[in-house]
């Protein structure tokens, strides 16, 4: 799952951010892989860790897995709701069945470990309290691929933010 290579530790790229969900949302994190974000032309080696601040239920929207989806290449994915001033995406219908769908709750300080193509999502919260996680992404430095992928998602995403910033600049 993760092979350091010719790497030395003091290579590896980390990154962290946290998250927190509050009280009573409905909206979940949909289906996606994270790789689906990044760049078309590079190859990744990563694994993110979620650890929980809080226990963390079902009802809170612990994470959940499709064990095995980290197989293969990277599915088609589209921003979320079709939306790209959302900055999220959604895996195409079809390419996730959400009935394989493994549910992790996590007491306070546990973690739970997945690589950049793991189809991941979570629900809404649906409890009296927020839901707190720190992520941790790890990896070696990204290589460059022979032959790009074709990630046309991101640049519908791309084109609505160059539209919006030109408006900007012109009023």
């Amino acid at each position: 799952l993760f092979d350091m290579g010719p790497h030395a530790p003091r290579d590896l790229v980390v990154r962290d951010h946290m998250i927190v969900k509050p009280p009573h949302t409905t909206g979940p994190t949909p289906w996606h892989q994270d790789e689906a974000y990044w760049e078309e032309d590079k190859l990744y080696q990563e694994l993110s860790v979620w650890f929980a601040l809080q226990k963390t239920t079902e009802q809170m929207g612990c994470m959940q897995f499709i064990a095995g989806s980290h197989r293969g290449e990277v599915r088609p994915h589209h921003s979320w709701k079709n939306d790209p001033k959302i900055i999220a995406l959604e895996v195409d219908a079809g390419c996730a069945d959400a009935t394989l769908a493994v549910a992790c709750p996590l007491h306070a300080g546990a973690a739970t470990v997945h690589s950049a193509r793991t189809l991941h999502y979570t629900s809404g919260n649906r409890t009296d309290e927020p839901r707190r996680a720190l992520i941790f992404t790890v990896g070696t430095p990204p290589a460059q691929r022979d032959q790009p992928r074709n990630f046309y998602w991101n640049q519908k995403e791309r084109d609505y933010k160059k539209e919006y910033l030109d408006r900007g600049v012109r009023q």
